[in-house]
């Protein structure tokens, strides 16, 4: 298969930019830099879920709290209406 031009095969064109990705995108500088800035994202993804996780758990007891109060007003009605 060739590009319109007919000068140059896909299988030519595949090579050149893999190639050229190999030897641009490949070097240790940016990889060591594609890892710092990943690290750098998982440890905030990391700070906002445990962020999250106690804001949450927090809520929870909250809320526990207030339907556990509903229930002893409940059973509280209940037992002076039986009377």
């Amino acid at each position: 298969m060739q590009c319109d031009n007919g000068s140059v095969t896909t299988t030519e064109l595949e090579a050149r930019t893999l190639g050229g990705l190999r030897t641009k995108l490949l070097t240790p500088t940016v990889i060591a830099k594609f890892a710092a800035a990943l690290q750098e994202e998982l440890n905030a993804f990391r700070s906002e879920t445990a962020s999250k996780e106690v804001e949450l758990r927090a809520e929870l007891e909250t809320t526990r709290s207030r339907v556990a109060k509903l229930l002893a007003q409940l059973r509280t009605r209940t037992t002076h209406s039986n009377r």
